[in-house]
């Protein structure tokens, strides 16, 4: 879902400048971590800050393409990825990465695409083999396990009445923002201190 979100907002990327544009495009992509019954609650918070832009043409042609392809084609049931172990697409954006390295086109031809994917299925096909046979175990690396367990500590605070939905999409926009937490940007400046306080409140448990 992230990658498609990005590739549907490239047309309006050079506005993510505007920080009302900005913040609205973060707040669609930690949609999906709200549970099911509670997204549509999330998108009318997105449809309110929509509204609070200057580039009114670029955020309602936003809010449309959301509208139409998440939440009427796809589905809240389908896209939330609340409760599930990993919440983010990691592996998959390894693969998808993988893939387009072996493609060498952004829009290959049906057959060198085919012939493409074939080798990569019988690429893979080994690899299971081997694993099957020699099984190696790697641990999850501490970045995501910190990216999860704020997820998951946002996650409560909504349950426990907390905090709001809005506040909820507001911080975890900023976690689910791939091309942010690669640069290294910690500074949350959209989100209100007292927020990132509540949620991030020293817990017990303590992170491997």
């Amino acid at each position: 879902m992230a990658q498609a979100l990005e590739k549907n907002a490239k047309d309006w990327y050079a506005k993510r400048s505007v920080q009302c544009l900005h913040t609205m495009f973060r707040m669609s992509k930690a949609l999906a971590l709200l549970p099911a019954n509670k997204v549509i609650e999330g998108f009318e918070e997105l449809v309110r800050q929509s509204r609070l832009s200057l580039n009114v043409e670029v955020a309602e042609r936003y809010i449309l393409y959301f509208r139409n392809q998440w939440m009427e084609r796809v589905g809240p049931e389908n896209f939330s990825v609340h409760g599930m172990p990993r919440q983010t697409n990691n592996d998959q954006e390894i693969f998808h990465r993988h893939l387009n390295g072996i493609m060498n086109n952004p829009r290959p031809r049906i057959w060198h695409f085919t012939k493409t994917l074939l080798k990569v299925e019988e690429d893979y096909g080994k690899r299971y083999v081997r694993l099957q046979q020699r099984p190696v175990l790697r641990a999850r690396r501490r970045v995501y396990i910190h990216l999860d367990h704020k997820i998951n500590s946002a996650c409560e605070r909504l349950t426990q009445g907390r905090i709001s939905t809005r506040e909820f999409l507001l911080y975890t926009g900023h976690l689910a923002y791939d091309a942010e937490r690669r640069s290294g940007n910690r500074i949350n400046i959209i989100v209100p201190a007292q927020i990132v306080e509540t949620i991030e409140e020293l817990r017990a448990e303590v992170i491997p």
